[in-house]
């Protein structure tokens, strides 16, 4: 049976499939066994119980579907593809019943190892399920048939796949049928018209991350076995808090999600994944009008669908919705299952990580490879590091939302073999000592972005945000740094900073450089360069930027310097304006210009300096206070006073 067919309506009682005869033991003898297992043939008739009733015992004239009729009369009935596993009280795992006829009532045949006048049977057959004593023993369950609730369901317009309508049953005593009976809840909703539109997967969580799938436990008796019952509870550490509907969708038609039973007090957060990667969400944070109970059905309607990703991060990864960090895109198909972290917690070992907000993960070896990502991008999780991070090849390297403080010297991030994406944002970094991320032994990164930073520098001497080596002949592809604060406070013990460089490297050509709207708050930049750049193969854009008190007495700033020591490649085109600094010391004669030839395809000019301060009154960036002030205004080349509105240049928060 490929689909279930539900009837219309808000709230409704699903009927399940029933045994309604007698099962018959078989002649033994000749061809009819199963020497391999020494099974007893045996058949069992299904029919379904009576609607509305799913603890009534069937009359033999009450043979409907497994399911209830739809309102034109219509039932869908077992079909000859159909099979059940059925437990003899033994340890034999027995192979699958099966059918040759359709319709409301079909026979099943297969064979069991012993007569023990009780069975057990759970559709539709999983060669993984179990019947044996319950792990749950606060609850006495007694016996157990242990299965699962699928996470991926096939999407069925108007129904419910096969393999999520888990279902089962138990015979006593011989008494001549086995009354299936659904563990599952639905919930029922439809897509308009352009939410359904090149959708391939919908999926839902609870809020609280509730378990909805995943290993369960099915019971027939409480109390130690003597009270009769029906229902399932979850496996601890086998449970899924999602479940994803898979295939194309129509619109203005209904589709089911199949649960296990959940409230859903902390309402639910449902989402869509279309072909071309992008998605919608819906997020309701009041409880759920109903319970979601076995054999119930929850109508939510047609939802209104926001474009994006959900607040959670960690619901989106369970959803398996592409989460951009710096233009890289991270997901669960490619990258793997994400280890959700909610308690401190230390991280040894390569991996996805998303970690929730009031908790603090700390790195404790040199991890190579690893996926970072705070699940709240308004509350950013808490990272201690206590070893630098290796990156390496082809492995990713990202970390998003949040907050990073760093123990030891010198680089946070030490390449350990050329390493191809690495990427931050929504991120700030702390006790930033010396270089943040370092080629060294002649390694390089093909393609760094960081956007959406800040970088606190309290090292001695030079810093960089990137330094690598001239031995390493591969071209670099991106370096791109956007909308970030680096700021420098003397740490404790340390001489002052003497030079900040975004990028410092010799020989090695890089393709394309963005520095593109960011503030410098006194990161002395040095005569070699804001940055140092000897071969620039494409775009060089160091554009809408500010720069804070980063000129000192007796040094001439540069933008872009230049290492003569390898040769020069000249970039393609580019853009270096509108860019602004501010020295709050008026004996200050040193100037902040470009200091390079070469540069006839990239439309440029030097920095201009404002005639009064850049940030805000309160500006404090320890303290989160990323204020700026509104307008500016500097002297032209006519002495002319020009004023401009900055709401484009520098960071933003």
């Amino acid at each position: 049976m490929k689909t279930m067919k539900l009837m219309l309506c808000a709230v409704t009682v699903i009927a399940a499939a029933s045994c309604a005869k007698e099962i018959a033991p078989e002649n033994n003898q000749g061809n009819n066994t199963t020497p391999e297992l020494n099974l007893i043939p045996m058949t069992f008739t299904a029919g379904a119980e009576k609607t509305g009733q799913p603890d009534s015992e069937p009359a033999s004239d009450q043979v409907e579907s497994r399911v209830l009729l739809q309102s034109d009369g219509k039932n869908l009935h077992w079909e000859s593809t159909d099979r059940i596993k059925v437990f003899d009280g033994t340890e034999t795992d027995l192979p699958a019943f099966t059918t040759t006829g359709s319709g409301a009532s079909v026979d099943f045949t297969g064979g069991v190892s012993a007569e023990t006048g009780t069975y057990y049977a759970l559709y539709p057959y999983q060669a993984d399920a179990k019947y044996g004593a319950s792990t749950i023993a606060s609850k006495n369950y007694g016996n157990v048939i242990t299965a699962t609730v699928p996470t991926e369901q096939i999407a069925v317009p108007n129904g419910i796949h096969s393999d999520a309508f888990i279902a089962a049953a138990k015979s006593d005593n011989g008494n001549g049928y086995f009354k299936f009976k659904t563990i599952c809840g639905f919930i029922k909703f439809q897509l308009s018209e352009e939410d359904a539109a090149n959708a391939v997967a919908v999926s839902i969580s609870e809020n609280n991350l509730a378990s909805i799938a995943g290993n369960v436990e099915i019971y027939f008796t409480t109390d130690n076995g003597t009270t009769s019952a029906f229902g399932q509870d979850y496996v601890r550490g086998e449970t899924k808090d999602y479940v994803t509907l898979i295939g194309s969708f129509q619109a203005d038609t209904d589709y089911y999600f199949a649960i296990r039973s959940n409230k859903f007090e902390s309402g639910f957060t449902m989402t869509i994944r279309y072909a071309d990667g992008s998605s919608k969400y819906v997020t309701t944070t009041q409880p759920a009008p109903q319970n979601v109970s076995r054999n119930m059905i929850m109508n939510i309607g047609k939802p209104v669908f926001k474009p994006g990703l959900p607040n959670d991060l960690y619901i989106a990864w369970l959803h398996g919705l592409d989460i951009d960090i710096a233009g890289t895109k991270y997901n669960k198909e490619q990258n793997g299952s994400a280890t959700h972290i909610k308690a401190e917690t230390n991280i040894s070992k390569a991996g996805v990580y998303i970690v929730d907000p009031g908790f603090t993960a700390t790195v404790t070896s040199n991890i190579n490879s690893i996926i970072l990502v705070g699940r709240n991008p308004e509350n950013r999780a808490t990272i201690a590091v206590s070893k630098a991070f290796n990156p390496t090849g082809s492995n990713p390297m990202a970390i998003a939302n949040a907050d990073v403080t760093y123990a030891n010297t010198n680089q946070l991030f030490n390449l350990a073999a050329d390493t191809d994406v690495i990427t931050f944002e929504n991120c700030r970094f702390n006790n930033i000592q010396h270089t943040f991320i370092n080629g060294s032994n002649n390694y390089k990164a093909n393609s760094i972005s960081i956007e959406d930073c800040e970088i606190q520098i309290v090292g001695s001497n030079n810093g960089s945000v990137y330094m690598y080596y001239t031995k390493n002949v591969n071209e670099h592809s991106l370096l791109n740094i956007e909308n970030c604060i680096f700021y420098y406070r003397q740490g404790e013990g340390k001489t002052a900073l003497t030079d900040f460089k975004v990028c410092q490297y010799g020989g090695t050509t890089i393709k394309d450089i963005n520095v593109v709207r960011n503030t410098f708050d006194k990161t002395v930049i040095p005569n070699a360069g804001l940055v140092k750049a000897g071969k620039i193969s494409g775009n060089l854009n160091i554009n809408n930027n500010l720069f804070n008190d980063v000129v000192i007495n007796g040094t001439n700033s540069n933008i872009i310097g230049l290492d003569t020591k390898t040769g020069e490649i000249l970039p393609t085109g580019g853009n270096i304006t509108y860019n602004f600094y501010y020295k709050s010391d008026e004996l200050i004669t040193s100037t902040f210009t470009i200091n390079r030839t070469g540069l006839d395809n990239v439309t440029k000019g030097s920095p201009a300096l404002t005639l009064g301060p850049i940030l805000g009154n309160t500006w404090n960036p320890e303290n989160g206070d990323y204020s700026t002030v509104e307008s500016i205004q500097y002297k032209n080349n006519n002495d002319e006073t020009i004023t401009v509105n900055i709401a484009n240049v520098g960071a933003k928060r």
